[in-house]
C-alpha cells in the first residue's frame, strides 16, 4: 500500500506542474474511486450455492439470483452484496441450502432437483460497497478516497494560487 502513496506524491509533484490542473484533479478523483473499493468476502464454499423452497424449478420466492445471493449474504451477518457467480439448477452442484423465507435457510438441503442456485457469493459489511436503492452496486468513496480526493483538491487550490 506504501508504494501507492509514493505514486500518489509522484503524480500530486507532477499535477502542481502542469497547465492542465483540472486534469490532474480528474485523475486523483478516479484513483481514488479504484482504492476505495473493497473486495468482500466469499460466503460460499466450493459447490455450495443457495437457492429458494418451493417447484422444483425457478428460484421460487428468491424471485432472482441477485436476491437469492443478497439473503444469504445477510443470513451469514454481511449486509451488502458485492457479487455473485453461476446460477443453474442445484443438481449441478454438490449442495445447496435453501430459503424457507428471507433469513430462514435449510442448510445442506442437498441437490436433488432443479430448484435454481446461485454461487460464489461475495459479501461486505457495508463499509467499501454500496448497494443502490436502484439494486445496482455502487462502490462508497470510502476513508481512503476521501483523503485522496482532498490531496487532489488541495494540489488544485495550490495549482491555482501559483
Amino acid at each position: 500500500m506504501f508504494k501507492y502513496y509514493l505514486l500518489l506524491a509522484w503524480l500530486i509533484r507532477g499535477f502542481m506542474n502542469m497547465k492542465h490542473t483540472m486534469l490532474g484533479l480528474l485523475i486523483l478523483l478516479s484513483i481514488a474511486t479504484v482504492f476505495a473499493q473493497q473486495e468482500g468476502a466469499m460466503i460460499t464454499a466450493p459447490g455450495e450455492a443457495f437457492g429458494h423452497h418451493g417447484n422444483c424449478y425457478g428460484w421460487n420466492a428468491c424471485g432472482n439470483a441477485e436476491t437469492c445471493a443478497l439473503w444469504a449474504c445477510e443470513a451469514k451477518g454481511y449486509k451488502t452484496l458485492v457479487s455473485y457467480g453461476a446460477e443453474k439448477p442445484c443438481t449441478e452442484f454438490a449442495n445447496c441450502n435453501l430459503f424457507r423465507s428471507r433469513g430462514d435457510v435449510q442448510y445442506n438441503w442437498g441437490n436433488w432437483c432443479q430448484v435454481m442456485g446461485v454461487t460464489d457469493i461475495v459479501c461486505t459489511d457495508g463499509n467499501g460497497q454500496s448497494n443502490g436503492e436502484n439494486g445496482s452496486n455502487v462502490p462508497e468513496f470510502g476513508l481512503a478516497g476521501a483523503a485522496l480526493a482532498t490531496i487532489g483538491i488541495l494540489a488544485f487550490v495550490y495549482a491555482r494560487k501559483k
